[in-house]
């Protein structure tokens, strides 16, 4: 009955767990805890690491955006470049200046002298300021002008009148070359001989009494 008894089969025995040591539970929670905490860390190191290169990013976007709005400001503000100055165009020299033409030259009545008788070159050669009623009397003008090389045509003319005015004789109106020195002669008599008195001679040029001369005839 025995041998029955154990040659049945007999249920299969389960294999005991062995209870889990102190000591090895602490250190597999350990080594748990480290990993997580060590999976903790990676994942803070990664998510430091983005938000440093996103900070990054910004840094240098902000940067070329400020550098470009700078550039922008510098551009607005700086004046465009001045032309150079156009170059000038020498201007012409002036033409030299003619001389201006010398003035005309003129003549005048330097002197009239009076007497009773006158020479070649009809200058007086007997001068006087009194006279008898048949002498004849000669008025002599001399003239100058004002270039001395000059001959300059003029008119002259002499009048002669007694006290009152009243004319006694007119020269004809003479065209004369005055020049520097030259001597133009007028004279009167009367054959019947002139009444005793105050005389008169007035010398004119180109129509004004430029020289006026008195004389009186007395026996």
């Amino acid at each position: 009955m025995e041998r029955d008894l154990r040659s049945q089969s007999r249920p299969a025995r389960r294999p005991r767990q062995d209870p889990a040591r102190p000591g090895s539970q602490d250190s597999r929670r350990q080594r748990l805890i480290a990993r997580a905490f060590q999976h903790h860390l990676l994942r803070l190191f990664r998510r430091s690491t983005m938000l440093i290169r996103n900070r990054t990013h910004y840094a240098v976007a902000a940067a070329l955006v400020a550098a470009l709005a700078l550039a922008g400001c510098k551009k607005k503000e700086e004046p465009a470049p001045t032309p150079p100055p156009a170059a000038e165009t020498p201007a012409p020299a002036p033409a030299p200046a003619e001389p201006a033409p010398a003035p005309a030259a003129t003549a005048s009545v330097a002197s009239v002298d009076l007497g009773s008788a006158i020479g070649a070159d009809k200058k007086v050669t007997a001068a006087a300021t009194s006279f008898k009623p048949k002498d004849t009397i000669y008025a002599s003008i001399s003239t100058s002008t004002s270039d001395p090389a000059a001959t300059v045509p003029t008119k002259l003319g002499a009048k002669w009148t007694f006290q009152d005015g009243q004319t006694v004789h007119e020269e004809p109106v003479a065209d004369v070359q005055a020049t520097n020195g030259g001597v133009t002669a007028f004279q009167i008599n009367s054959p019947k001989g002139f009444p005793e008195g105050k005389y008169k001679v007035e010398i004119t040029q180109d129509g004004n009494v430029v020289q006026t001369k008195e004389f009186d005839v007395k026996k």
